[in-house]
């Protein structure tokens, strides 16, 4: 679950850990990280079709053993929507990581084409994401949807699969906006 709650141009996230399981090879249940994060609107174009915004994100480990990074962790991330044509969109992100705070970098971009399903009050958009992380290019496919239940709640289902690892994964996400 993200908690949400705006003060002007600025919004402040709480993400207490999903809970994970994972089957397979290596089979694990859990709760992930907390999170604790700032985004701010960047940019809004006039007539709304660009938008830019900044986020960070600070990673505490309280995780389970098997999910968690042990160390705290920060993300600076920059994204980008483009609202192409009536109920088409582009979303992207760059994401730079610093785990550890020990000098360790990677990135992550993401391209997620989508559009509007007007008739769950939601969206559906295929992506890819690619992590850079020493030289090497980790690439994920995903799926999403995205369903507004009011003005201040929605859930985000996706599924995706590691194109390096043949991973696959299954989350869900409820987002709340707190404050209007």
């Amino acid at each position: 679950m993200v908690l949400r709650y705006g003060v002007g141009p600025v919004e402040l996230q709480t993400e207490p850990g999903s809970y994970v399981v994972r089957w397979g090879g290596e089979s694990y249940r859990g709760l992930e990280d907390l999170k604790f994060g700032m985004k701010a609107s960047l940019f809004h174009s006039a007539g709304g079709t660009v938008r830019v915004s900044g986020q960070g994100t600070l990673t505490v480990p309280t995780g389970a053993a098997e999910i968690t990074l042990g160390d705290p962790n920060i993300t600076l991330s920059a994204m980008a929507d483009l609202a192409i044509a009536d109920g088409l969109l582009l979303s992207t992100s760059l994401d730079w990581y610093s785990p550890h705070f020990a000098g360790d970098e990677s990135w992550t971009i993401s391209l997620f084409p989508g559009m509007a399903v007007p008739f769950f009050s939601g969206g559906a958009a295929l992506g890819w994401s690619g992590h850079l992380d020493d030289g090497s290019l980790d690439s994920t496919f995903l799926a999403a949807l995205f369903m507004e239940f009011d003005q201040g709640t929605a859930l985000e289902m996706s599924a995706g699969r590691n194109l390096e690892t043949s991973d696959v994964f299954i989350g869900m996400r409820v987002f709340r906006l707190l404050t209007h």
